[in-house]
């Protein structure tokens, strides 16, 4: 694959890229900030040359069936008279290619899994989020993200950690909303935490809609891929 051409998207689903910024736009402006569990920069850096280091087809998918519950577009629903199927083809495609994943333990399927645990929990299917909310922080353990080596390459020590982080969080927040012990309940010894550049920290947050920027306050771009 010659990276300095890539034109894909990363979904069989669509073709148009507009649409897919468009959608990772909403997700990194609405849910992002709630419950992250991947690295923004590094995910959009891999996404945009198509490398699969950070970026994958079945986390593509997830991000995008979480971004569809955030827009009013008929087109984006499995049924256009119901806006409940909204996202609901590529959740599927995203379940599909987790199916065919013989082996799990990798950064970006974590990820999917966290991330498809939450557009599961945004449609009331409790225990199937759950699950996949438990499977995520089990990989978690097997894949050794909670023994995190500061010794590594820079980069990967920032996903690692945001992944590692992203799946305790969530198995966290399911732990508080049923009343249960999460999965993960003990460590001797937790990861560091990430810290945010001051460049991402000062940064002016503005309302990202179907129709672009929101014009409410001050101008600023939020949005990785800018205004279409």
């Amino acid at each position: 694959m010659d990276l300095d051409i890539f034109t894909g998207t990363w979904t069989n689903v669509t073709s148009d890229s507009r649409l897919i910024h468009h959608l990772l736009d909403l997700y990194f402006c609405w849910e992002y900030p709630t419950l992250a569990s991947l690295s923004r920069e590094h995910f959009l850096a891999d996404f945009a040359v198509g490398r699969p280091r950070f970026c994958s087809p079945l986390l593509v998918n997830a991000l995008l069936a979480v971004a569809c519950r955030f827009s009013d577009r008929p087109e984006l629903r499995a049924e256009s008279d119901r806006p409940h199927t909204a996202g609901d083809h590529f959740f599927s495609e995203a379940e599909r290619m987790v199916r065919e994943i013989s082996d799990r333990r990798s950064l970006t399927t974590i990820q999917a899994l966290g991330i498809m645990s939450i557009r599961l929990a945004s449609c009331g299917r409790e225990t199937e989020s759950r699950y996949y909310a438990g499977q995520s922080v089990r990989l978690c353990i097997e894949m050794g993200l909670h023994r995190h080596n500061l010794e590594g390459d820079h980069d990967d020590n920032i996903v690692e950690l945001a992944t590692f982080w992203g799946a305790f969080a969530l198995d966290h927040a399911w732990s508080l909303t049923s009343g249960s012990l999460p999965r993960l309940s003990f460590l001797p010894r937790f990861p560091p935490k990430i810290r945010p550049s001051p460049q991402i920290e000062d940064a002016l947050w503005i309302p990202y809609v179907d129709d672009g920027m929101s014009t409410v306050g001050p101008m600023a771009v939020f949005s990785p891929f800018g205004k279409f």
